[in-house]
């Protein structure tokens, strides 16, 4: 049976969910379940412009077996797979009531430690709100839930996927820079994503700031974690240095001087030039590591749309 089921996320905006809910008879799967337990299982996927659909790959979720109230609930930890899938065994005996599992599942805009490829990176924490939490969509809860198998599968509509279209994007980013780069130990740390933000987009420091409407632009958040690889890894500083607040990697051309009111910053050739490549490197990273890859809107091929002028 199919059926729309709300929730929200954790920065309070309304998700409007589609899950699949479905008990289904017992099959080999990749979890040996012991005596009393539930297999909880499903998909996990987002809509994107023109209605295609796509995994939310990497993303840590929880299944709590909610005991009432005034009870703690107890939590399973999981994460979803390249394809979106995930699984856990729940203990469904384990109610003080005596009563079955009563199940919820969450699952937010953020990485798993560990979910690729053993690389050592939680990926990417998308968050937003006055909070600063990630967002997150959530099942209702299906009590007493005995059978050996519960499958809860999400579709985010694009209405409410932005979010989701953003951890996908840098997911990939991260991907390719495992695959084609090499970049595993140590691996690249978990790109903070602050989103909707003010003004353009930009990169500081383990953290990417992302204005509202540019959800979709793919080429430009690849740019921006061209700057997380240059940073964490630490080439292309040169004269004009590794801190991104200092006032010379601002701008290639003339502009007052924020700190010396009055004065005009004009930069050396040196600087010129290292400037200039830190920025077309991470464009290069952008168009190379997507190209031929246009399963995906606005990807794959070799025109860089940088979206953010």
């Amino acid at each position: 049976m199919k059926f729309q089921d709300g929730g929200r996320t954790r920065s309070g905006h309304r998700a409007w969910l589609a899950v699949l809910v479905a008990l289904l008879p017992a099959f080999a799967c990749s979890k040996a379940l012991q005596g009393g337990e539930t297999l909880v299982h499903g998909q996990v996927r987002y809509e994107v412009p023109g209605g295609g659909l796509y995994p939310v790959r990497f993303a840590r979720g929880e299944v709590f077996d909610e005991n009432g109230l005034g009870r703690p609930a107890r939590t399973y930890i999981s994460s979803t797979d390249e394809q979106g899938f995930y699984e856990v065994a729940v203990d469904n005996e384990a109610d003080p009531d005596g009563s079955g599992a009563d199940v919820r599942v969450v699952v937010y805009t953020r990485g798993a430690m560990s979910s690729y490829r053993g690389a050592r990176s939680s990926v990417c924490n998308v968050i937003g709100g006055r909070r600063g939490l990630a967002y997150s969509i959530s099942s209702r809860r299906y009590p007493d839930n005995s059978a050996r198998e519960l499958e809860i599968s999400f579709l985010v509509e694009l209405a409410d996927a932005g979010a989701w279209g953003v951890y996908e994007s840098v997911v990939e980013a991260f991907v390719k820079s495992v695959d084609l780069l090499g970049i595993t130990n140590p691996a690249l740390p978990g790109l903070v994503v602050w989103r909707p933000h003010a003004g353009r987009a930009h990169y500081n420091v383990r953290a990417l700031h992302l204005p509202e409407g540019k959800e979709w632009q793919r080429d430009l958040i690849f740019h921006e974690y061209g700057h997380h690889i240059e940073a964490m890894v630490g080439f292309g500083d040169g004269d004009v240095g590794t801190n991104c607040h200092w006032r010379s990697c601002y701008d290639l051309r003339e502009q007052p001087d924020c700190a010396a009111p009055g004065a005009i910053l004009r930069q050396g050739p040196q600087q010129a030039m290292n400037l200039a490549f830190r920025e077309a490197w991470p464009t290069l990273f952008a168009i190379a590591s997507q190209l031929g890859d246009t399963g995906y809107p606005g990807s794959g091929d070799a025109w860089y749309d940088d979206g953010d002028f």
